[in-house]
């Protein structure tokens, strides 16, 4: 999941170069994980070879869904224009998923029809996504970008959503979006290339893949309408008055304070990929005091787990870091955002002065005060001397 996207897509095209190029470690980390200079928090990345990309399946905006007057919902499926023969087998998969493959979704029990953007004979490309960044570096990757509109994205704004939400409609929108993705994956991975021709076995096998409604109506309560709930807490492990009752949606500034939003993703993410240390006998929390796991191992839900899931670094591919950890411009036909940080802005207001500043103020008064009255009676014998007055 790639943050710093509306900033030049920074997120995904710095994970792009770093995947596709060998990182050269001047400076290896003491702790033998991740690299001092060039800085690395860790190395995971370097296990995946942006050569052996197959193909991308990427979920664009679907929250927004509204039913077009006198119809229904649709979920469209996007894909280059500049070489589309590369994905249009992959762009069929997926409608094939998202159709003849699905089940009903949601609370409303209605199946929402997934259909070719391009179905109109309207070659429109892709939308802004993060699948830019990987046809940047290899065009002929077969890339599906998921999303409710055809030609133009939907322009909430949060008080829109707030005043126009239809919840049924977006749990559905979600619920299908999942499925479509999860479906997709499974017939990538047996090799099927026509869902049609899929056997009686791998049949019942597809037909198995449940998306957890549950689940995304507890993340949707969350990350719009309150991020202090049980689910949020229960993986940061802090209680709720420390989360904010609305989630920013900042991305923030590079090795800053971490925003709640990234923090949360990848707790999420290494609980749902983890594997959990079958000795442990005790649980662990990140509350001082208690019991922590082992260095290979992070503490997630007070569970003790092992998951391959990393945080990336997410700033544009235009600048770069010097041995001395300043930032110097390597690109600048690239896109490059920058923003100063600062120390938090208080005030404080005091209702008596201290007895501290009061004698400070006194002594300094009658300080100005003898020295206001030397200096007038300096200044007058000077003048009676220089004028010779009597």
């Amino acid at each position: 999941m790639f943050t710093g996207e509306t900033w030049g897509f920074s997120g995904s095209q710095r994970f792009v170069q770093d995947i596709s190029n060998t990182v050269n470690c001047i400076k290896p980390s003491a702790s033998g994980q991740g690299c001092t200079f060039p800085y690395y928090a860790n190395l995971e990345f370097e296990r995946i070879n942006a050569a052996n990309i197959d193909s991308i399946l990427e979920v664009g905006q679907v929250g927004g869904i509204r039913a077009p007057a006198g119809g229904t919902p649709t979920l469209y499926a996007h894909i280059d224009n500049i070489q589309p023969s590369a994905s249009s087998a992959l762009q069929n998969l997926v409608v094939q998923a998202g159709n003849s493959l699905s089940n009903t979704t949601g609370t409303a029990n209605s199946t929402i029809p997934v259909q070719a953007a391009n179905s109109d004979g309207d070659q429109r490309g892709l939308p802004p996504s993060s699948s830019m960044s990987f046809l940047a570096y290899r065009g002929t990757i077969p890339a599906v970008v998921l999303t409710d509109y055809q030609d133009q994205m939907s322009s909430y704004t949060s008080q829109d959503l707030d005043d126009t939400w239809d919840p049924v409609n977006t749990i559905n929108a979600i619920h299908q979006a999942a499925s479509v993705i999860s479906k997709t994956v499974w017939l990538q991975a047996q090799g099927v290339s026509d869902a049609t021709s899929m056997t009686q076995a791998q049949q019942q096998a597809i037909g198995s893949i449940q998306v957890d409604s549950q689940l995304i109506q507890d993340l949707l309560y969350c990350l719009a309408l309150n991020y202090s709930c049980p689910l949020i807490d229960n993986y940061l492990n802090v209680t709720a008055t420390g989360l904010p009752t609305r989630l920013p949606h900042y991305t923030g500034t590079l090795y800053s304070q971490s925003q709640p939003f990234p923090i949360f993703v990848w707790n999420f993410l290494a609980n749902m990929t983890r594997v959990q240390n079958a000795n442990a006998t005790t649980g662990c929390s990140s509350r001082p005091g208690v019991v922590q796991c082992s260095a290979t191992e992070s503490c997630v839900g007070d569970v003790c787990i092992n998951s391959l899931t990393n945080y990336h670094d997410a700033y544009g591919v235009g600048i770069a870091m010097a041995e001395d950890n300043t930032y110097y411009i390597k690109d600048a036909s690239k896109p490059t955002w920058t923003e100063s940080t600062w120390d938090p802005i208080g005030l404080r207001l005091f209702n008596v002065t201290s007895p501290g500043t009061q004698r400070a103020e006194l002594v300094t008064g009658i300080m100005l005060t003898l020295v206001s009255i030397g200096a007038v009676w300096y200044s007058r014998r000077l003048l009676e001397k220089t004028l010779k007055l009597d």
